[in-house]
């Protein structure tokens, strides 16, 4: 099944990211199964937010992606992903 976002939706996500005063983008396994990767790291891109992901969710970004990837959370979490929420917080 295919969900729909609508455009009031959008606006929102892009209120909140914008008026953030530090944003961060946590990325999930939901991303891979419906097939959004290149959707989502084009989002990261255009947002210029840093981002994590959950631990099985790695594989949606490569070095050579972004510089606004910081690691993954969960059991065995990054150094970069420890830093950013002591920043965020």
């Amino acid at each position: 099944e295919n969900v729909v976002v609508s455009d009031e939706d959008i606006d929102y996500i892009y209120n909140k990211l914008k008026n953030a005063k530090r944003p961060c983008i946590f990325g999930g396994t939901g991303i891979i199964l419906s097939d959004a990767k290149r959707e989502f790291v084009e989002l990261v891109k255009q947002f210029n937010v840093p981002t994590v992901v959950s631990r099985r969710a790695r594989r949606l970004f490569h070095k050579e992606d972004t510089d606004l990837f910081y690691g993954s959370a969960g059991g065995v979490a990054t150094r970069y992903w420890f830093w950013l929420t002591l920043l965020l917080n």
